[in-house]
This record gives structure tokens, sequence and C-alpha cells, in this order.
């Protein structure tokens, strides 16, 4: 219906693959190498530079500190709300804590 369908022969299938590495070498053909220095060098940072990133790790630190620390407050608001029982709240604040 669509045409006849047929298998690739070998030589189809040996000429589409990648060289291997005693082919690369043998064609002398080398992968370049990337130097990951030359993207960015944490010590090169200036101060400037770093003040953003390090204003955002301590924000984000700070409320996740925040709303750590609401978790037992909220949990005690849950309890008389919600009907959950002394030991249900204690079960959900050792989940929480640990």
């Amino acid at each position: 219906m669509f045409g006849k369908k047929t298998e690739p022969t070998f030589e189809d299938i040996h000429g589409q693959r990648r060289p291997s590495v005693v082919d690369a070498l043998d064609n002398q053909t080398r992968r370049k190498s990337i130097s990951d220095k030359a993207v960015t060098g944490a010590s090169q940072i200036t101060t400037r530079q770093s003040i953003v990133p390090v204003a955002l790790v301590t924000i984000l630190f700070f409320l996740w500190g925040f709303a750590y620390g609401l978790l037992d407050v909220l949990n005690k608001h849950f309890q008389e709300v919600l009907g959950v029982s002394k030991s249900q709240g204690s079960g959900l604040a050792a989940a929480y804590f640990g």
C-alpha cells in the first residue's frame, strides 16, 4: 500500500554510525576539549556581582525558616478548627520535624 519496505543493508548501517576511537585516531580527527575555567571562575567574581545571588539565597533561607517555624503554630490551630486529636497532631508534628 505504501510501497515496498526493505531492510537496510549492512553497508548502509555501517556508513551511518559514528566513528570509533580507533577510526577517529586513524582519520586524525579529535574532539576539541573545553576548559571549564573559561566559563566562570567563582573566585573571579567581584563583590558587586555576588551581592544578588547571596541576597537571594539569604532571603530564601529566611523564608524557609519562617515557614518551618509556623508549622507548629498552624498545627495547633488546625487541631482546633478541623477537630484533629492531640495524638494525630503529635503525629503530624513528628512528620514535620522528624
